[in-house]
């Protein structure tokens, strides 16, 4: 335990003998430098000459750093231009406008890009039959107007009396129909499918709307000519099997007695 604790107290010992034996060293003519190469000042070239009463130059230090003693390119770095990087002239300040210049043109490109997509996108819905069906005219007026010609099935028969239905197929009614409805269907279809207009879709709904409903009309005028001339045919019949004749009540009874009864009822 004794070790243990003498440990501790040898180390903290050593810590802080070790930290105050640290001394931080300010150095003007490295400050100098460090001025210069970054962006603060452009000058200050330390150590500075020291001249004595005769005007001789005394500092040995300046002689070999600027003075007659120094590299050339020293003497020609102290009498040469700017070259900090971040001057208003340097070389960095120069590439930060400049990618300050190109993330501005990126913005731009990135903007226009953006618009060219929504505008693709809003054409892509206004012309590309992949959006018809949720075209908000379509689902609010024609898509109710056509709906027995979405649903429209041949096998349902154009009317629920069957002397009608088979009138209806022996006069070709009933044929003429269906290709009708199988047209429009097909048309509907190609209207949905094809690359268009937004408003050459519509005047096709339009037009097959139309059309649709004059074919409609038309069916039922030959329901009606239908039901009339089915009466027609079943009276023909019946007047020519006699059941009229059958049918009859005739009377009798002279002229007398058919005056006296007028008589009798009169009073």
């Amino acid at each position: 335990m004794k070790q243990k604790i003498f440990f501790i107290l040898f180390f903290f010992i050593v810590v802080i003998s070790y930290s105050q034996g640290i001394k931080k060293i300010s150095d003007p003519h490295i400050t100098a430098q460090q001025n210069r190469m970054v962006y603060k000042s452009w000058g200050n070239f330390l150590p500075n000459p020291k001249y004595n009463f005769f005007g001789i130059q005394t500092n040995i230090h300046y002689a070999m750093t600027w003075g007659w003693l120094a590299n050339s390119k020293y003497k020609k770095y102290r009498k040469g231009k700017d070259i900090r990087p971040l001057s208003p002239t340097g070389e960095q300040t120069q590439r930060m406008l400049m990618n300050t210049s190109l993330e501005n043109v990126t913005q731009q490109y990135r903007e226009q890009t953006d618009e060219l997509g929504n505008t693709a996108l809003s054409e892509l819905y206004y012309y590309s039959g992949l959006f018809a069906g949720v075209d908000p005219l379509w689902n609010l007026y024609y898509k109710i107007e056509l709906a027995d010609v979405i649903d429209y099935n041949k096998s349902k028969p154009l009317s629920t009396d069957l002397e009608t239905e088979k009138y209806l197929k022996d006069t070709g009614v009933q044929e003429w129909y269906q290709s009708e409805m199988e047209r429009f269907q097909d048309r509907l279809t190609g209207a949905f499918k094809t690359n268009m207009d937004r408003g050459d879709r519509i005047l096709n709904y339009h037009r097959i709307m139309k059309e649709y409903k004059l074919v409609q009309g038309k069916l039922g005028q030959h329901l009606t000519m239908a039901s009339t001339m089915i009466k027609l045919n079943k009276r023909s019949q019946s007047q020519n099997s006699g059941d009229d004749l059958k049918n009859a009540e005739w009377n009798y009874k002279s002229d007398r007695e058919i005056m006296q009864n007028i008589l009798k009822n009169s009073k």
